[in-house]
């Protein structure tokens, strides 16, 4: 059952992330088109933008209650999912000089979260908090899926909340993927 579902989402996002024309995950930021320096990649600029959006709101069957207001300091973007009442989720994605210096970085999360595990199968490599949270890293990007704001179970149907981050990351890496 779980198989199903997880190709049924891969299918979902990847119909709605084909379109666009962003630059391939990993470009450098002053390299990409249309970005410059010191300004985020646009495959980092995807998490907040309306394609992943719709994408999340699909696979959850949730929408949301507030626009998204993307927000880029210290070379980390990030946006706030809010579902009214309290319920939010932040996507953040932070870059890093070079893979190598991402993979540190991912290390070093996953050493300062508490109950974590790893998480086979998502981005080049990716862990799970105590929280339910999902931190993957993909080339030069660590992706955050923060669900602590959520319930416990959340969406509809209704799923766990580390459930909803994965589907969360699962959404974003595919979409990185097609770009």
């Amino acid at each position: 059952m779980r198989a199903v579902a997880a190709v049924l989402l891969m299918l979902a996002a990847t119909a709605g992330c084909a379109s666009g024309g962003a630059p391939a995950v990993g470009t450098p930021r002053s390299s990409a088109a249309g970005t410059a320096p010191g300004s985020p990649a646009a495959a980092t600029m995807m998490i907040c933008a309306d394609e992943i959006r719709e994408e999340i709101a699909g696979a959850l069957g949730t929408e949301l209650s507030a626009p998204l207001s993307p927000h880029w300091a210290d070379h980390v973007y990030s946006c706030t999912y809010d579902y009214g009442g309290g319920r939010s989720m932040r996507l953040s994605v932070e870059e890093l000089p070079d893979p190598a210096a991402a993979s540190a970085r991912l290390g070093r999360l996953r050493a300062g979260a508490v109950g974590s595990r790893a998480v086979n199968g998502l981005g080049d490599a990716a862990f799970a908090r105590g929280d339910g949270s999902a931190v993957a890293l993909r080339d030069r990007m660590v992706l955050t899926v923060d669900v602590s704001r959520l319930p416990a179970v959340f969406g509809t149907p209704p799923r766990p909340r580390a459930g909803v981050a994965l589907t969360v990351a699962t959404t974003v890496m595919i979409c990185w993927k097609e770009h």
